[in-house]
């Protein structure tokens, strides 16, 4: 009789787990779990800002009737937004310096009276990545190459082995530039 109830209280249990409408979205330590990471990584790659992924993931959790226990803030999305960030330069270190004949290049856009330049580099099959978007005020073509200059450092420092000048080979692995021939553009492409 007594195995009978435990098996009953499991089974019980169970069910009262599968009825639950709550979705556990953090682990025994009160750590997020990576299926969480993973949804709000996919929402930033569809441009969906720091504050805006929580009411999203409630959003589509309520078409099935569920309720995140708990959600990241803005500041936690930030910080996991870094550490991608982090990582994606640690990834640039170990694959970038073996590309040949890679394409550089880099546009600016404007938004709300700020500039941002975008820095890229594409390998002769035409996959592009991201080194960087950056702020640029003043936007003169010292001040573009100041930023080309600042990100490679920052992809430098990434890097396990910094006697390997990464920075260096991704950069004479460039063996041209695409712009849209603005005159700070110009003036950035005399510079090297």
């Amino acid at each position: 009789m007594c195995v009978e109830n435990n098996e009953i209280l499991t089974e019980n249990e169970w069910l009262r787990k599968m009825v639950n409408d709550r979705l556990e979205t953090q682990d025994e330590n009160g750590h997020f779990t990576d299926d969480v990471k993973e949804c709000v990584f996919e929402l930033m790659k569809h441009n969906v800002s720091y504050s805006n992924s929580p009411p999203v993931i409630n959003a589509v959790l309520r078409l099935g009737k569920l309720q995140a226990k708990e959600l990241p803030s803005k500041t936690t999305i930030h910080r996991w937004n870094l550490q991608r960030l982090l990582m994606a330069q640690k990834k640039l270190c170990e694959e970038l310096p073996a590309q040949r004949n890679m394409g550089f290049l880099s546009n600016e856009t404007s938004k709300y009276g700020q500039k941002d330049e975008g820095f890229h580099v594409s390998d002769p099959s035409g996959h592009i990545c991201v080194l960087g978007v950056y702020d640029i005020m003043p936007k003169a073509g010292c001040d573009v190459s100041q930023t080309f200059k600042s990100i490679l450092e920052d992809i430098e420092n990434r890097a396990e082995d910094t006697k390997d000048e990464y920075a260096k080979k991704i950069l004479l692995n460039i063996s041209c530039s695409i712009s849209d021939h603005a005159s700070t553009h110009i003036k950035f492409n005399m510079s090297f």
